[in-house]
């Protein structure tokens, strides 16, 4: 198993991190959009919001997007901080 890192991405005010431990890219873009699916769920008003199934396979959306570029790649002990701000 390996992390797999895309740093600099999901940028809104600041850049973000997409992060995912696998045994592949691949596998680790699966993780991801697996993570990034949502169940259904019933908010305080009572409105009942559909479950976000996200594909296994690139789908264009802003996530896929991202992860078109190789990840970085950490096979041994490795640290990082990603800061905050706005």
């Amino acid at each position: 198993m390996s992390l797999y890192v895309w740093e600099g991405v999901l940028t809104d005010y600041t850049p973000g991190v997409i992060f995912a431990l696998a045994a592949s890219a691949d596998g680790a873009r699966v993780a991801v959009r697996r993570a990034e699916s949502e169940p259904a769920r019933t908010d305080k008003k009572g409105r009942v919001w559909p479950a976000v199934v996200h594909p296994d396979h690139d789908c264009g959306c802003k996530v896929c997007e991202e992860m078109r570029v190789a990840p970085d790649v950490y096979d041994s002990p490795a640290g990082f901080a990603v800061w905050g701000g706005s």
